[in-house]
């Protein structure tokens, strides 16, 4: 019952606090509808937003009005520039299908023909489970992504040409487009421009904007600077969003995009108070072993000093919080990580994250994945119900990508404080495929420490942590010098001892 009132207790606030967020976006949006004059250069829909930028210095500011500023292309900010959107602000990369004719049981718009978009994804090698996930020309209805079930090109059909309700096909030989919902009387469009606003200058200002459908990134930027305020992604067929040095995104919400909500490399990020959900929409991950590549909820690469907090990362398809290569002194804390299809949080190749006060429950792989990684504190966090376990550390012969911070070795990792509810899974240390090599038993040193710990777990006997290859019960993982000073209970409220 204790546990029940615990989780009820736990969505009510997360409930308040998302309502909350919603009203400091509403506030916010209410605060710039209701300034006497925007400070700066009025813009309509239907004006072009890229030809008042190229009319102005850099650093100009810009007041996009409510409605939807279509382009063919991205739009490309000068250095410093700012956008401030009202209330109902939309920029669509998406271009309107009307050609349609019914023939037989589905619809055909005729005329398409262009060129494929194909984002392969880092991960690509062939074998993907749906194959289709690269193609990034999709198709919408209503403001609602259909679902894409095959393509044609050059004479090769991949996936089906069958069309259901809310499925489409597009057959890029004959240039034509294949549904399978009646369109008339209904707004459907084709994702067109590469990205919504895309430049690599630095210290743009983006607030108040909705960007969507894409047949690549939504809002993206390699350079320093970049700010983000009460956005929202969507429908983008790649990252909702990337960044880069010295970016501050706070308020946003990156969602039901093509691969992540958002990306970045560099020092000095801040991400907070924003929500990454439902991503990966086009299905980016191996067949066979189901294995995740280059799509999740978020994922972070070469960044020194990111600061990811009080974020919501939810129902993402992969990973949730992915620290990939080569990331040093990264805070990841306060977030409330829920049901990805993935490990929770995954910290890989990297070096001194700090992952505390952080809720990781329901996810499909691990709670909290320490892999190849060295230095990291796992503190204060709350880890229930994942699929594989709570708190994990792996230590694979990870070779590439070499730093000057050291191997990508487990050693020195900290885990207390955490409250690891798991009536199934494991939690512990594993090693793979590292015989002969120099990491053959660096996860296992006494560098690598537990304690401090509060444990729920299916019943007094179960064998619910690993260590150096064997599975062991809460008496012989205690023996191994790991958690002395913490509890454990089994998931009828029985607490455990060493004896």
């Amino acid at each position: 019952m204790e546990a029940v009132n615990r989780s009820a207790a736990i969505a009510a606030s997360l409930l308040a606090a998302f309502v909350a967020l919603l009203g400091q976006g509403a506030a916010a949006s209410a605060v710039r509808d209701s300034r006497a004059g925007c400070p700066g250069y009025q813009l309509t829909s239907s004006q072009s937003v890229q030809a008042a930028i190229n009319a102005r210095a850099a650093g100009s500011t810009f007041c996009l009005k409510a409605g939807v500023y279509r382009v063919a292309q991205p739009i490309a900010p000068k250095a410093g520039d700012r956008f401030i959107g009202a209330t109902g602000t939309v920029i669509s990369g998406g271009k309107a299908v009307t050609s349609w004719a019914h023939v037989g049981h589905e619809w055909v718009a005729r005329g398409e023909s262009r060129v494929p978009t194909l984002r392969p994804g880092g991960g690509y090698g062939g074998s993907y489970e749906y194959p289709i996930a690269v193609y990034g020309d999709d198709l919408y209805m209503d403001s609602a992504a259909l679902q894409k079930v095959g393509v044609r090109n050059q004479g090769r059909t991949i996936g089906s040409s069958k069309v259901g309700p809310g499925q489409y096909f597009v057959d890029y030989d004959k240039g034509e487009i294949l549904l399978g919902s009646n369109p008339f009387g209904h707004n459907v469009e084709l994702a067109t421009s590469s990205a919504g606003i895309q430049a690599h200058v630095p210290d743009v200002s983006i607030s108040g904007v909705t960007v969507e459908m894409t047949t690549g990134a939504g809002i993206a930027t390699s350079a320093s600077g970049w700010t983000l305020d009460g956005d929202q992604v969507r429908f983008v067929h790649g990252a909702g969003i990337q960044i880069g040095s010295n970016a501050d995104l706070s308020n946003d919400n990156s969602h039901d995009n093509g691969t992540y909500g958002i990306i970045g490399s560099g020092a000095n990020i801040v991400v907070q108070q924003s929500v990454f959900d439902h991503n990966n929409t086009a299905r980016y991950y191996h067949g066979g072993d189901k294995q995740c590549y280059d799509a999740g909820g978020t994922k972070f690469t070469f960044t020194t000093g990111l600061d990811f907090e009080h974020n919501n990362v939810l129902n993402n398809l992969c990973p949730g919080i992915w620290l990939d290569i080569d990331n040093a002194n990264s805070r990841i804390i306060s977030n409330y990580v829920e049901g990805n299809f993935g490990n929770g949080i995954d910290d890989e190749i990297s070096y001194t994250a700090k992952i505390c006060g952080n809720d990781v429950e329901t996810n499909a792989g691990y709670g909290i994945l320490i892999a190849a990684s060295s230095s990291d504190t796992v503190c204060d966090n709350t880890v229930a119900n994942n699929g594989n376990g709570g708190i994990w550390l792996n230590q694979l012969a990870r070779n590439e990508w070499p730093s000057p911070l050291g191997p990508h070795l487990v050693v020195n990792t900290e885990v207390t404080g955490n409250t690891v509810n798991q009536p199934h899974g494991l939690d512990g240390a594993h090693e793979a495929g590292v015989i002969g090599t120099p990491f053959a038993g660096a996860v296992f040193s006494s560098s690598n420490l537990w304690n401090n710990n509060h444990y729920v777990i299916s019943a007094a006997g179960s064998q619910a942590f690993a260590w150096e290859g064997k599975t062991l019960n809460w008496t012989e993982w205690r023996a191994t010098g790991h958690d002395l000073s913490s509890s454990a209970q089994t998931v009828a409220g029985a607490a455990l001892t060493s004896g």
